[in-house]
């Protein structure tokens, strides 16, 4: 009996190991689609702002010929730093402009790689005609959360837990990316990590 029992307990182990491999693999290719889309989407945003930032720079350099060397640095520093911080604002204006199946697979991504049992989501209010269909996308995954609604999150959401919470908002993800690349986004605007 104990032999036919060990027999069961294997067999439910190989199947979940296998699961979890899938499971893995397909969120493997998910991460790296989304990676290429958002290459693509901010290759397209430093395109479209390149020819912008030489214009902008050009009238700082004009405008800084008469001012001292120091000043003028300082100035074209601020203008590409606003320009860098414009990039990041056009990231968070496209998560926010992504259709509602983009939105809703963007969603399950999140919570099937980072959510933990007890957890809650809360969702931002400006999501509420998708919440029914993201919890029908979860109930898909095998995975079942308390979903709420909050004014306080302005886009995306947030995995509330017993000991933390994890902030997935618009404004903390396009935060995070502005912190990890805006050195390399202004080398690819301006050739430089933002300095003059």
């Amino acid at each position: 009996m104990a032999e036919n029992t060990n027999g069961i307990t294997e067999a439910i182990i190989a199947k979940a190991n296998e699961d979890a491999e899938r499971i893995l693999s397909v969120a493997e290719e998910y991460k790296q689609a989304k990676l290429e889309e958002a290459t693509k989407v901010s290759d397209g945003i430093f395109a479209d702002t390149r020819e912008e930032t030489k214009n902008a720079c050009a009238f700082i350099r004009e405008r800084g010929e008469s001012s001292s060397r120091i000043e003028r640095k300082k100035a074209l520093t601020r203008a590409k730093a606003e320009v860098v911080d414009g990039v990041f604002d056009a990231v968070r204006d496209k998560l926010i402009a992504l259709d509602k199946e983009q939105t809703i697979g963007f969603f399950a991504s999140i919570i099937e790689k980072n959510a933990e049992a007890g957890d809650k989501i809360v969702l931002s209010s400006r999501h509420s005609a998708i919440k029914d269909d993201l919890i029908k996308e979860l109930g898909k995954k095998n995975l079942h959360f308390d979903v709420s609604l909050s004014d306080a999150i302005d886009g995306g959401l947030v995995l509330s837990g017993k000991s933390s919470d994890k902030d997935y908002s618009f404004d903390a993800i396009v935060g995070f990316c502005k912190e990890t690349m805006r050195a390399e986004t202004a080398k690819k605007l301006f050739g430089t990590e933002g300095n003059a």
